[in-house]
C-alpha cells in the first residue's frame, strides 16, 4: 500500500513538473515573440518552428495562450516537424498529428505546416524562413548536434533565435548518484513514446558543449531565462507569463543543470553567406 502511494505521489510530482516546464517554455516564447515583434514592425508574420514537435502539445498550448492574450496572436504562424526513426520504424506519416491539431485548432491549415523529416535529413523548409525555432527536450536525442544547429541556422532569419530546453549530462551524472532527483524533475518522457523519437541512440551533451557547438556554427549563445526557471522551480509556479531578463542566468544554469532541464538561447547574429 505504501509503495502504491509513493508511486502515485511521484507520478503527481512528475505530472506537475511536466506542466510547469511547458509553462516555462511558453514563457520564454512569449518574451521572444514580443521582442521579435518590436524588431519586425507591425505587419510581418512571426513564424515559429517546433523542431521535433511530438504530439503537438506545445504548439496547441501556445495557440491557446496567444489567442487568450489577443496581442500578436494574428501575426504568429506555428509550424512543426517530426523526425522519422529509421531504426525503430515508428513514424511513417504525420497524418495523426495533423488531424489532432485540426480538431483543436480548425482555423489553421495544418497540412501545410506539419512536415515529416528523415533522420539526419535537411529540414524541409526554406532558408531564412523562421523567426524562432524551438527544441524542447529534443537535443538529448540528437545524434549530430552540429548538423542540428546548422539546420537551425539555415532556416532562421537574420537576428532570429533558437530556444533550446534540454536535460544536460550534468543531471544524468547527478541522478546516478542521487536517484531521488529524478522524481519531480519533469523528465517523465524518455522520448520513446514520442512520434519519431529515437530511444535507441540517446546522447546527452553537457550544456557547455551545446553552447560551444552553437557558437561554432555562428550563433551567439546565452543562458537566458534560467534565472526565471530557477525561481519557478523554487516557487512551484506552473503559469505561463512573459519572462524578463535576469542578472542570475549564468549562476542559475549551473545550479539547474544538476536537477532540471536547462535553457539556452542561440541568436543568429552573423550575416548570411
Amino acid at each position: 500500500m505504501t509503495r502504491a502511494c509513493n508511486c502515485q505521489a511521484n507520478f503527481q510530482k512528475d505530472h506537475f513538473a511536466l506542466r510547469s516546464f511547458q509553462a516555462h517554455v511558453i514563457s520564454c516564447l512569449l518574451a521572444e515573440i514580443e521582442r521579435r515583434a518590436a524588431l519586425l514592425g507591425n505587419s510581418d508574420p512571426i513564424r515559429i518552428l517546433d523542431a521535433g514537435c511530438g504530439r503537438g502539445d506545445l504548439i496547441s498550448e501556445l495557440m491557446h495562450i496567444l489567442r487568450e492574450r489577443g496581442k500578436l496572436a494574428g501575426r504568429c504562424e506555428l509550424y512543426g516537424f517530426i523526425a522519422t526513426d529509421r531504426m525503430a520504424g515508428k513514424t511513417t506519416s504525420c497524418d495523426d498529428l495533423v488531424e489532432s491539431l485540426k480538431a483543436r485548432h480548425p482555423e489553421v491549415g495544418w497540412r501545410g505546416r506539419i512536415r515529416l523529416v528523415p533522420s539526419g535529413g535537411p529540414w524541409p523548409f526554406e532558408d531564412r524562413y523562421f523567426d524562432i525555432t524551438i527544441s524542447s527536450q529534443v537535443l538529448e536525442h540528437s545524434r549530430q548536434l552540429g548538423w542540428y544547429f546548422e539546420q537551425c541556422y539555415r532556416v532562421l532569419r537574420r537576428s532570429g533565435i533558437g530556444l533550446h530546453c534540454f536535460e544536460a549530462s550534468e543531471m544524468s551524472r547527478a541522478i546516478r548518484i542521487f536517484p531521488s532527483l529524478a522524481a519531480g524533475s519533469g523528465l517523465v518522457d524518455s522520448g520513446n513514446d514520442r512520434p519519431g523519437s529515437d530511444g535507441i541512440c540517446q546522447v546527452i551533451p553537457s550544456w557547455k558543449r551545446v553552447l560551444d557547438i552553437g557558437e561554432r556554427v555562428g550563433f551567439k549563445v546565452s543562458p537566458r531565462y534560467n534565472g526565471c526557471l530557477l525561481r519557478r522551480k523554487l516557487s512551484g509556479d506552473s503559469t505561463a507569463y512573459r519572462y524578463s531578463r535576469s542578472l542570475f542566468d549564468n549562476f542559475a544554469i549551473r545550479l539547474l543543470a544538476l536537477w532540471s532541464p536547462v535553457t539556452l538561447i542561440s541568436e543568429k547574429v552573423q550575416r548570411d553567406s
